[in-house]
């Protein structure tokens, strides 16, 4: 039963510039992420996010400080709008930025 099961870890994902899927259920095309919803049902588990930037674009934006209140408001949730039993949030910057598809560039 799933009420004896209780995970090391949860791993939903985001992005920078909508942080959608915090609070509420978001689907980004490849199922629903919904961070806060994974959170409570598992408290005691660790918390992974999976912050993707937009691919070089997003990093630029970043930089240049266009998404300061972006980077405010996800921490701010993960510092008071999470349960506090969780014993460890991972946040996951940029994941897989060696994937093509993701449009991460070095210049």
């Amino acid at each position: 039963p799933l009420e004896y099961f209780i995970p090391a870890a949860t791993m939903s994902y985001t992005d920078i510039y909508k942080l959608r899927g915090l609070e509420e259920p978001a689907d980004y095309g490849s199922g629903v992420e919904y961070i806060l919803g994974l959170a409570e049902a598992f408290p005691e588990s660790g918390l992974q996010i999976g912050l993707w930037l937009n691919g070089t674009s997003g990093c630029q934006d970043i930089m240049q400080g266009q998404l300061d209140d972006k980077i405010r408001q996800l921490f701010d949730f993960v510092n008071h709008k999470l349960p506090p039993s969780l014993p460890k949030v991972f946040l996951r910057v940029g994941y897989e930025f060696d994937n093509p598809w993701f449009g991460y560039s070095d210049s």
